[in-house]
């Protein structure tokens, strides 16, 4: 599994990158933070991988790596043996854009199980997400609960918050549907999600995890 691979003149692989920034990549290529380029296998893990770190529109773009590079698989992508792409080992994928919530249309509310001793205070302060900028939701009080407690299995109580879709992309947050569910990104430059667009789900009541 962790054998180097050289990778054949027909292997693609996909990048997603902020649209911001997709013109200056191709021009001048793709530089990595470390010695080596995270790409995925298919144009929709690339573009899911970066919604979930960095909750902004991004436009994909298709790697063929001159000969000679080697790759190694890495989770659900690849981990290609390079810190930089020249602007020739890349092309746009053409009208693939990941800025819709149109999956989440269908869901006027959907919710978000937190611990039962922290619902006031993120009711008066809002929802800050761990470690990313998307939030994990759920269409049902009772999916949101069930997710909580397989997550926080030494939490004792969870309680349900509501969020309204539509309130919620008026305030420029993206919804979208992925393999595990529903998530919510943040706008730009926001840490955390609004109090305004939180509210106590109808007739819930402390649960045990």
């Amino acid at each position: 599994e962790g054998t180097r691979r050289i990778m054949s003149p027909v292997d693609t692989f996909y990048l997603a990158v902020a649209l911001s920034e997709a013109d200056s990549i191709l021009e001048r290529g793709f530089a990595a933070r470390k010695g080596t380029i995270r790409a995925s296998k298919t144009i929709r893990d690339a573009l899911d991988a970066y919604g979930r770190k960095h909750g902004r529109a991004s436009v994909c773009l298709s790697i063929r790596l001159p000969d000679g590079v080697a790759w190694t698989p890495y989770l659900r992508g690849v981990s290609i043996n390079t810190a930089h792409l020249s602007g020739g080992c890349l092309q746009r994928v053409e009208n693939v854009q990941h800025d819709s919530d149109d999956e989440a249309v269908s869901f006027t509310n959907l919710f978000l199980a937190v611990a039962a001793d922290q619902v006031q205070s993120i009711l008066r302060s809002g929802f800050c997400p761990r470690h990313r900028r998307s939030i994990p939701l759920s269409p049902s009080a009772v999916q949101a609960q069930a997710a909580f407690a397989r997550s926080h299995r030494r939490q004792p109580q969870s309680s349900v918050l509501c969020i309204n879709t539509q309130r919620a992309r008026e305030a420029g947050c993206k919804i979208r549907g992925h393999a595990r569910g529903l998530e919510l990104y943040l706008p730009e430059g926001e840490q955390q999600l609004s109090p305004s667009l939180l509210g106590d789900a109808p007739s819930q009541h402390p649960q045990r995890a």
